[in-house]
């Protein structure tokens, strides 16, 4: 016999059978639909089918086995498998109920009784039968009956949806809202405690220190029960000695839609998982395939203690140590999977390692930023660009707290090394559409904060938005039209852009800028003026913060760009840009440069400093050397055979020479930015006197500075020389001294110009030597501020006498 329509009844009975028959509708149930069936007993069962064939023997059954409710999966008449999902039924036996099935895309659930809330569900992720859409009921026994069944259409209805951030202060737990924080757990966990946390699928988040786990669960109604002790519903935690959620895991991560746990003191070099989609069943003996999987085997165990974890795709997890990073690659419970090392240097802690742009982890360890891509080899990112500031032992790198961090916003990747304790750190910012995250690529920013107390402990992202945490406890965020840090001045120095051109035929060359446009942002913000300098260096690292760094072009960006043409050089060089005020901001929209490969002139050190004794005196015996300072008075002769030096002051002086002396005038001056420090340019010159002895008439050196000459004349009178100054001030002549005219020059006829040839004498490579010296604000002969053009001016002349 089998299924028929029992009017009088009310609906369909089974009889006759001799086993299982099903009765399968003649349309299609949807993607988006469900099953609403009224049933007599569960003691005689009836079980709903669907996305199964038009015979019922294929697809997904749905119903009461005893005491549950089950989800099983059939194929061609027989049960496949274990069973899907499962849960008690509660129903009464003899008693009518209803029973709902619901499909909406991959998901199945269950409801009874008119029920709100599902008894059981089952996500089809597997994507079993997708190509049925048939749905009926089926029974094996006599006097089944069921006496309503329909199709139902799924009308979505949309709930407020509300992010919540949690923070977690001096061991208290804070609910973020939007501009409101609440404070809804002390003490729940260390007070100075590093923290972990994952989210679940439950929409709670769980959280660890080292010592304890929980729950954090914004959704519940009453307020002592938002943050409770994770206590394991089957097996223990990592490292668990009591039932109150103790656990001494310290790495965290979802793998597999499981918590995936590290870092427990007990077993450091293992990778704990908890059961499929149940982030507190941990029982590692249970028999089905999706159970927990832990410290009851070895096949996860790593060659060092596990620092990091993050999934990069589905079935890669990527596994920072102490030494190495490593891959693991499939599910342990389920199979053998493969568990390969890929890269050495290590990761620097849990958050030293971050889901980066398409999939990628990006790792901090001690050869510095390093790609992992989901297939592949570890690839080096700042290493061919960047190691100062970035490779970081692993003594240097446990003094700090390590950050990795993105705004998705603005499309930045933060690395924060924040001082543990005290002290103030410098951290980076890489700007993914400037780098690319790709290998010598650049894109990287030093960054600094005004106050210790703004040192970086925490970050997330929270609705889109990041939020940095702060050693005082405050919650940061970065606003483009603010100008100040929470109170404090930001004076900004930022490294923008990075040009080292290869030689043609390889090898090292020098590095050519042509033309410098720097265009600043309109809107939604304008830009206020930025101070723009390119800097100079052997390699980029010395070009970006090294102290042996050289100035070679100093201007100004405004909101009216212009293109700068001027011609300058260096093996490394790096555009710097910063703000003119410390309570102004600049926005920068595009840099354009026209840069070309020279041939390497140098890539010996510069140094930052002082001016030693112009001129020593050559090796001859009996030489003897006088220097004679500024003011009015003073003087002096030297012997035949050595070396004098005159500095230019607020007065004169006057020195002889012997009969066979050489006399060489030498000229240097430089210009210093007060604001800074930097030296801006130099300029040296350097002229041999052929005939001293009969040596007369002035040399005369003209400037022009803010509209006012300024000269230095020297007069020589057979062997004595002696200089005056004319003018309040004298500025020098550079590239970089915006607004001066050129040098003036005026010399008796037996004066030869040696500045680009080597004097031909004993001891002459001295002029070169200090010639190539670079000055600062601290130099002697340093004579102020000069109004007129907002330079320091420094001058020195010297007679040398061989």
């Amino acid at each position: 016999m089998g299924w028929a329509y029992d009017s009088a009844a009310g609906g369909w009975t089974l009889s006759a059978s001799s086993g299982r028959a099903a009765l399968v509708a003649g349309v299609g149930l949807g993607a988006a639909a469900s099953v609403l069936a009224e049933l007599q007993d569960p003691y005689i069962p009836v079980r709903i089918l669907i996305q199964c064939s038009p015979r019922g023997d294929t697809g997904f059954e749905i119903g009461v086995d005893e005491l549950n409710i089950t989800i099983w999966r059939w194929e061609y008449g027989e049960r496949v498998g274990t069973v899907l999902a499962s849960a008690a039924h509660g129903l009464s036996f003899g008693v009518g109920y209803t029973i709902e099935v619901r499909r909406i895309g991959t998901q199945i659930s269950v409801y009874l009784n008119g029920a709100t809330s599902a008894v059981v569900s089952y996500t089809n992720s597997s994507g079993y039968f997708a190509e049925l859409d048939g749905f009926g009921f089926v029974a094996d026994t006599d006097g089944a009956m069921v006496t309503r069944f329909q199709r139902c259409g799924v009308t979505e209805v949309r709930a407020s949806r509300e992010e919540v951030g949690v923070v977690v202060s001096g061991g208290d737990v804070y609910l973020v809202r939007g501009a409101r924080k609440s404070l809804v757990a002390r003490g729940a966990f260390g007070a100075t405690a590093d923290i972990w946390a994952i989210e679940g699928q439950d929409q709670k988040l769980y959280m660890g220190d080292g010592s304890v786990a929980k729950v954090v669960d914004p959704t519940a109604d009453d307020p002592d029960e938002v943050v409770m002790p994770l206590i394991p519903s089957a097996g223990g935690l990592p490292g668990q000695t009591a039932a109150d959620g103790s656990c001494t895991a310290t790495v965290a991560t979802v793998y597999f839609s499981r918590s995936a746990l590290a870092g427990a003191d007990s077993d450091p070099q293992n990778i704990y998982l908890s059961r499929v989609g149940d982030f507190t069943d941990w029982d590692t003996a249970a028999d089905e395939s999706d159970r927990a999987y832990g410290a009851d085997s070895d096949r996860s165990r790593v060659g060092q203690p596990v620092t990091a974890l993050k999934q990069a795709a589905t079935g890669v997890l990527v596994i920072g140590t102490t030494g190495q990073l490593w891959k693991l690659i499939g599910d342990p419970s389920r199979s053998i999977p493969q568990l390969q090392p890929i890269h050495d240097g290590g990761c620097h802690g849990p958050e030293a390692m971050l889901l980066a742009d398409e999939g990628l982890v990006v790792a901090l360890g001690a050869e510095g930023l390093i790609l992992v891509p989901a297939a592949g080899d570890a690839i080096p990112l700042s290493r061919d660009v960047l190691t100062e500031g970035l490779n970081l032992t692993p003594t240097e790198a446990l003094a700090r707290r390590v950050i990795l961090a993105r705004d998705p916003q603005r499309q930045i990747t933060y690395v924060f090394l924040t001082p543990r304790g005290s002290g103030q750190g410098t951290h980076f910012a890489y700007h993914e559409r400037v780098g690319r995250w790709t290998p010598g690529q650049g894109g990287f920013q030093p960054l600094t904060f005004a106050d210790e107390d703004l040192e970086p402990t925490a970050a997330s992202v929270v609705d889109s938005e990041l939020l940095i945490g702060t050693r005082d406890g405050r919650l940061l965020r970065f606003d483009e039209s603010e100008k100040d840090d929470d109170g404090d001045a930001i004076d900004c120095n930022i490294p923008v852009a990075l040009f080292d051109e290869p030689y043609p035929n390889g090898g090292d060359a020098d590095t050519i800028l042509d033309r410098l446009l720097v265009q600043l942002a309109l809107a939604p913000v304008a830009s206020d003026d930025a101070a723009l300098r390119v800097y100079a260096g052997r390699t980029p690292e010395e070009a970006y913060l090294g102290a042996s760094r050289w100035l070679v072009l100093s201007d100004t960006a405004t909101s009216s760009p212009r293109t700068i043409r001027r011609g300058v050089r260096g093996p490394c060089l790096v555009l710097e840009v910063s703000n003119d005020q410390a309570d102004e901001s600049i926005d920068i929209e595009t840099v354009e440069t026209m840069t070309r490969a020279g041939r390497l002139t140098r890539r010996g050190p510069r140094t930052v400093a002082t001016l030693d004794t112009p001129c020593p005196p050559p090796t001859a015996a009996g030489s003897n050397s006088d220097t004679f300072g500024s003011g009015v008075g003073g003087g002096g002769s030297t012997p035949s055979g050595s070396c004098v030096t005159i500095d230019v002051g607020a007065g004169g002086d006057a020195v002889s020479f012997g009969d066979d002396s050489a006399v060489y005038l030498v000229f240097r001056g430089c210009c210093i930015d007060p604001e800074t420090g930097e030296v801006s340019g130099t300029i040296e010159r350097v002229w041999r006197f052929e005939n001293p002895s009969e040596s007369s008439g002035v040399v005369t050196w003209t400037y022009s500075a803010g509209g006012n000459d300024s000269t230095i004349e020297y007069t020589a009178t057979g062997r004595t020389w002696s200089y005056s100054i004319h003018a309040s001030h004298v500025a020098f002549v550079t590239p970089s001294c915006g607004g001066l005219t050129p040098l003036s020059f005026n010399a008796p006829t037996n004066i030869t110009d040696k500045s680009n040839s080597m004097p031909a004498t004993s001891g002459s490579e001295q002029f070169f030597l200090y010639a190539d010296a670079t000055l600062d604000n601290g130099c002697a002969g340093a004579i102020g501020l000069d109004e007129a053009t907002g330079f320091w001016d420094y001058y020195q002349a010297s007679l040398v006498g061989e």
